[in-house]
């Protein structure tokens, strides 16, 4: 029996390895352009450059903000698929 969405569409669920892998590809390309987006509203949000702070002075905390940032986001976009 195949599953359908509420709207009643057509069966979203990979039926081969392949499908798996690309979906699961996609689903990875979506998330990192979407921390990349991210990172760079804020960095266009913050007074100073953050990114300039980063590469070419060399400071470990501004990286760490950064970092920060990129996870926080990671982890907001994955949790209405956990759930």
């Amino acid at each position: 029996m195949a599953r359908t969405d509420v709207a009643g569409g057509a069966d979203w669920h990979a039926k081969t390895l392949g499908e798996a892998i690309l979906q699961t590809a996609i689903f990875a390309l979506v998330g990192i352009a979407l921390a990349i987006i991210g990172y760079k509203l804020f960095d266009l949000a913050t007074p100073g450059k953050p990114h300039k702070e980063v590469l070419e002075n060399k400071n470990m905390a501004a990286g760490l903000v950064g970092a920060a940032i990129i996870i926080t986001q990671e982890f907001q976009q994955s949790l209405p698929v956990a759930w």
